[in-house]
C-alpha cells in the first residue's frame, strides 16, 4: 500500500511588491531548497542579483520556483498562482509563509475589479436613472375614424 501524494494550489489577488519583498520571498524559497530559478520577461535567472540586471523599473510577471520540493510562485498582473507539488509539512510551511507575505502586500480595492458586485451596482443604478419605459417609448399610431 502506498500513500497518494496530494498537491496544493491557491490563486491569490494581485499584489504590489518592491525589490525588498521579492528578496524576502526568495529567502523563504532558500529555506526550502538550494535549487531556485527565477523567470521574468522571457529570461531565466539563477539568483536574485541577476534579476537586477534586467534594468526594468517595473516587472509585471515573475515566477520563482524550486525543484526539490517543487514549489512555484507565479505572479501576473491580475492574479498570483501559488503551487506546492507535495502537501507535506515542510512544503506547506513554506506555502503559508509565502501566502502571508503576499496577503499583506495586496493591492487596495482589488475587489472592485475582481467582483461582479460593482458592475451590477452600476447597471442597477443606470436602470433606475434612465427608466426602462422611457427607453422603449415608441411613437404611438393614430387611427382616424373619418372616412
Amino acid at each position: 500500500m502506498k500513500k497518494v501524494i496530494k498537491s496544493y494550489y491557491e490563486r491569490l489577488q494581485p499584489v504590489l511588491l518592491f525589490f525588498e519583498d521579492i528578496k524576502e520571498l526568495y529567502e523563504i524559497f532558500q529555506e526550502a531548497s538550494s535549487q531556485i530559478t527565477i523567470q521574468s520577461n522571457g529570461y531565466e535567472f539563477d539568483n536574485l542579483d541577476d534579476l537586477t540586471k534586467l534594468k526594468k523599473e517595473i516587472v509585471y510577471d515573475i515566477e520563482i520556483l524550486c525543484l526539490e520540493p517543487y514549489i512555484s510562485l507565479k505572479m501576473e498582473p491580475r492574479n498570483i498562482h501559488l503551487y506546492v507539488a507535495e502537501d507535506s509539512l515542510s512544503s506547506r510551511g513554506v506555502f503559508e509563509k509565502l501566502k502571508s507575505i503576499l496577503n499583506n502586500r495586496r493591492k487596495k480595492l482589488t475587489w472592485l475589479t475582481h467582483s461582479p458586485i460593482p458592475p451590477g451596482i452600476l447597471m442597477g443604478s443606470a436602470i433606475l436613472y434612465f427608466p426602462l419605459f422611457d427607453l422603449l417609448n415608441f411613437p404611438s399610431l393614430k387611427v382616424s375614424t373619418n372616412l
